[in-house]
């Protein structure tokens, strides 16, 4: 069994800002922080962990030595206003104490943040020429057509490239949908003895509604009846997609 950092939230919008904290199931110690967009610093912690380069020590070495672990990212407070966001992380940094090496995985007792600070030019000379030694050479520079305005002509030229364009008129719904009906392995959830409970387009869909690990369902699903996750049981399904999508339309839930 592989770590994993599970996303628990009853909300699930793509731009929250809030405070978060990490726990795992093995000990009672926390990791705290905050992000103007969480789902995106979810995502970022569960790269870096298994990258081995999460800027916390201890986070890190527990994750590296415990396999087995399961960590789970929590949304303990939203917050509406950025400028209370730090004042709110450092609430339950002292709430939790997970500064102290005892507790928590936190390597900082005061909270702070990079957001809305103004660097001097040494240091944004140094950050371009870092940025340009990695491939990004035009990375905060102005653009080309900055400042420049456009003639009627080369205007009307756009018009019409638009207008003829067959990706003005590409009916991106339907290729989204055909994606889904290509990469579509539908599963079944059922009972121990073998009966269908309910009938998935994929392990994603099912992952997402059960809160349940893609692995383990697709592990689930190559010993069905014998191998269960968090007490359920999946194997793959005869339906196909089109199947599934058809029987949801004739009876809606």
């Amino acid at each position: 069994m592989v770590n994993k950092l599970i996303y628990i939230s009853e909300h699930d919008k793509k731009k929250q800002c809030g405070v978060y904290v990490i726990r795992n199931n093995l000990n009672t110690k926390v990791y705290i922080g905050s992000s103007v967009k969480l789902r995106e610093r979810w995502t970022k912690h569960a790269v870096v962990l298994k990258q081995n380069k999460h800027h916390s020590g201890r986070l890190q070495n527990f994750y590296n030595k415990y396999p087995e672990a399961e960590f789970y990212f929590e949304i303990l407070e939203l917050v509406d206003d950025q400028k209370d966001l730090i004042a709110r992380e450092q609430f339950y940094l002292d709430k939790f104490k997970s500064y102290d090496r005892e507790i928590g995985y936190n390597m900082q007792q005061n909270a702070y943040s990079n957001l809305g600070t103004k660097y001097g030019p040494e240091v944004t000379a140094k950050r371009l020429a870092t940025l340009a030694e990695r491939g990004y050479p035009n990375r905060g520079k102005p653009s080309h057509m900055t400042g420049k305005k456009l003639s009627t002509e080369w205007k009307e030229n756009i018009s019409k490239g638009l207008k003829n364009s067959k990706i003005r008129n590409y009916n991106f719904k339907n290729l989204r949908e055909q994606s889904k009906r290509a990469k579509s392995k539908p599963i079944d959830l059922i009972t121990r003895e073998g009966d269908i409970l309910k009938t998935f387009t994929s392990s994603h869909e099912a992952s997402r509604e059960l809160n349940v690990d893609r692995k383990c369902i697709q592990k689930s699903c190559d010993n069905p009846r014998n191998h269960s996750t968090k007490g359920m049981f999946f194997q793959r399904s005869e339906l196909t997609y089109d199947e599934i999508m058809e029987m949801r339309k004739s009876n809606p839930i």
